[in-house]
């Protein structure tokens, strides 16, 4: 590391340190709420049949969704009141760009994104600035650089997919109910238009494994960790059919 790079690193610690907290997504913004996270998987169509958003304090959703409408029984599903999205908005692996016009029709109220590095601090303060935000009236929230540090050290150090990181991080908080769908860990196609380079469970899990970016095996792995302890702790939460019978099988079979 050059000398120039060595400074860089320091004060962008420092400064993560002094201001980081500024921009934390709070638990306590979810505490007796009654939150649905909707995936991007091809079954949260079927999983929302039924299912009444206006029911829910809290939509969250995550990348592509706000340029991607559910279409359940002829009529597109925009609502997204929390988009947690990791900001590669260009490139091979872009996971959408974030517009005012998407936030708009979607209605987003706050966006989250997952900090990888204190050394990100930079790129952080300049992310919350923003014209779509300003504009929008749209806040800008991190999960804590810590939290995604301990993910990753339990993946084996694989980067934790912003899935992942919303799931562990709601599963922490003291909601009222917490609804989960749309979740398959790789292990099906996504909804039409949010990646359809990804056309079954292989792509998907190919698309994951990357260059080493991801591990679904560890992923789901860790999820059960954490969908475990908050049963423990006797959170009230329900699972989209598909993701229930995976983790249903993995028990099953020893996983």
């Amino acid at each position: 590391m050059t000398l120039k790079k060595l400074r860089i690193s320091i004060w962008s610690k420092i400064l993560y340190r002094l201001i980081g907290n500024r921009f934390y997504l709070e638990p306590e913004f979810f505490r007796d709420k009654k939150i649905i996270v909707v995936g991007p998987a091809s079954t949260a169509i079927d999983e929302l049949r039924g299912v009444n958003l206006d029911d829910y304090d809290i939509v969250v959703r995550m990348n592509k969704a706000i340029d991607v409408p559910l279409e359940i029984d002829g009529k597109n599903i925009w609502r997204c009141d929390i988009l947690f999205h990791n900001f590669v908005e260009d490139g091979p692996r872009s996971a959408g760009k974030i517009s005012q016009d998407g936030l708009c029709r979607s209605n987003v109220k706050t966006v989250v994104y997952r900090a990888t590095s204190k050394r990100k601090i930079f790129e952080i303060l300049s992310l919350s600035r923003r014209v779509p935000f300003s504009n929008s009236g749209v806040s800008f929230k991190i999960i804590p650089v810590e939290f995604y540090d301990r993910l990753k050290v339990r993946l084996n150090g694989c980067s934790a997919t912003t899935g992942l990181i919303c799931l562990a991080f709601l599963l922490r908080c003291d909601f009222s109910h917490l609804k989960i769908i749309g979740f398959t860990f790789f292990r099906t196609p996504y909804v039409a238009g949010y990646n359809d380079e990804v056309r079954s469970s292989s792509d998907a899990l190919a698309w994951a494994r990357a260059a080493g970016q991801h591990d679904p095996e560890k992923e789901l792995q860790v999820f059960e960790e954490e969908l475990a302890q908050a049963a423990r702790s006797g959170r009230n939460i329900s699972l989209g059919f598909r993701l229930a019978s995976i983790i249903g099988a993995q028990k099953t079979s020893g996983g």
